[in-house]
């Protein structure tokens, strides 16, 4: 299985995308944990998912708009904090 490169256009729009996000937002990791335990809380389904994967979650949801800006830069579809979520709770 081919793992995730850091010089791969959906890696760099989303490092950028968030990076910018948290930054210009002033977003802190208290505020990332915050809305990690919130997802746990309104979505059981989410419950059987790793908390990276929930952060990641966190992040789009926050940074959505940022993250679509360098992702249309680099020539990908939008991101969306909506379907991620969906795809993560739906039964398997």
């Amino acid at each position: 299985m081919a793992g995730v490169s850091a010089d791969e256009p959906f890696s760099i729009s989303l490092l950028r995308g968030a990076n910018d996000c948290l930054i210009s937002r002033k977003i802190t990791a208290n505020d990332l944990v915050r809305d990690v335990d919130r997802l746990y809380g309104d979505y059981n389904d989410l419950r059987k998912i790793g908390s990276a994967a929930i952060t990641y979650l966190a992040i789009v949801q926050e940074c959505e708009s940022h993250i679509n800006k360098a992702r249309s830069a680099a020539g990908l579809a939008p991101l969306s904090a909506a379907t991620i979520l969906h795809n993560l709770a739906k039964p398997p």
